[in-house]
């Protein structure tokens, strides 16, 4: 299992590009598979708290992240993923909405979205992934991954409210991670 793991995030690494060394990622994975037993959530292109790259903003390749995710909640059937800036001038910003994730799935690769998932509406009302490009100052960007005791959900919208409301009984746990980005 751990091989496995070290070898689907080393396959990651090198086909993002990232700058983390493969032994710093597998040091990291075989540390969380074996120290913790909670829901996690990581992404190879930065650290928790730690600055967003250039290239998954408007400033650069305008991809989505790529990121993995361990021990879910026994019972888990699928998951949903909530990407959001708490700090833009109108409110909470809505980035990316992506759920019905099969439960079979662990990891979202840079600039794709897993297949079988359904993509919600952005602040701007499309169906797709608006990379972060906060107009001044440093802003946080949040991906909150919830683990879901129901394999599809039927929100009454697909933007971030319906599928927020749509999960929230059915929420087994939810994991986050934050990086930061700014003019």
């Amino acid at each position: 299992m751990k091989l496995a793991i070290i070898t689907a995030l080393s396959l990651l690494l090198i086909n993002t590009g990232c700058s983390k060394s493969s032994k710093e990622m597998e040091k990291k994975l075989t540390e969380l598979n074996t120290t913790s037993k909670n829901f996690e959530i990581l992404s190879p292109a930065f650290e928790n708290g730690g600055k967003l790259p250039k290239r998954y903003t408007c400033k650069g390749d305008k991809l989505s992240a790529p990121i993995k995710w361990f021990n879910a909640p026994k019972g888990t059937k699928s998951f949903a993923l909530i990407y959001k800036d708490p700090d833009a001038p109108s409110g909470l910003w809505t980035h990316w909405v992506v759920y019905d994730i099969p439960s079979t799935i662990d990891h979202i690769n840079e600039g794709s979205t897993p297949k079988g998932a359904k993509v919600g509406k952005n602040e701007m009302k499309a169906n797709e992934f608006t990379p972060p490009c906060p107009p001044n100052g440093v802003h946080r960007y949040i991906f909150d991954l919830y683990a879901l005791d129901a394999a599809k959900i039927n929100p009454k919208s697909d933007d971030r409210a319906g599928v927020e409301s749509a999960i929230k009984d059915h929420t087994l746990g939810k994991a986050t991670i934050e990086a930061k980005f700014g003019n």
